[in-house]
């Protein structure tokens, strides 16, 4: 995996006071996989689960919503080194809310919920950021 990569989840929350060798370590006890999508690509249409726990480590998505006339809201722009949809990777109900979509080439390190759960088992630090990732009201 490219250097900059482990410099762009650095800023991921997951991460947090991380440095690359560390997340390096960290990656290399769990399955992930690199994806890419081309831009305005679908990434999850409104109602569909979360089915995995993606990170955005190059590119950009935005989240809308639909209303009653069919009209579309942007309600974020998700860009590098967000982990995408937190609070639904655990969820009993994993609907997503939003429809996203990519603005742009999007590559995306991408893990089974699974395996983010066994680096939060594994790392105290992991397990503490994520926790104050859901915490964040903003």
């Amino acid at each position: 995996m490219k250097e900059s990569i482990f410099i762009t989840l650095q800023k991921c929350t997951v991460f947090e006071g991380f440095t690359p060798e560390e997340i390096r370590e960290a990656l290399s006890m769990v399955s992930y996989r690199m994806v890419e999508l081309a831009a305005r690509e679908t990434y999850v249409l409104a109602g569909m689960p979360c089915r995995y726990a993606d990170i955005i480590v190059e590119g950009e998505m935005i989240a809308r919503m639909s209303g009653l006339s069919g009209k579309q809201a942007q309600i974020e722009r998700l860009g590098e080194s967000m982990l995408i949809a937190p609070a639904y990777i655990f969820a009993h109900n994993n609907e997503m809310p939003v429809s996203v979509e990519t603005s742009k080439k999007t590559t995306l390190l991408r893990m089974r919920p699974s395996e983010l759960k066994l680096l939060i088992d594994t790392d105290e630090r992991i397990r503490w950021n994520f926790i104050q990732h859901l915490s964040r009201i903003d």
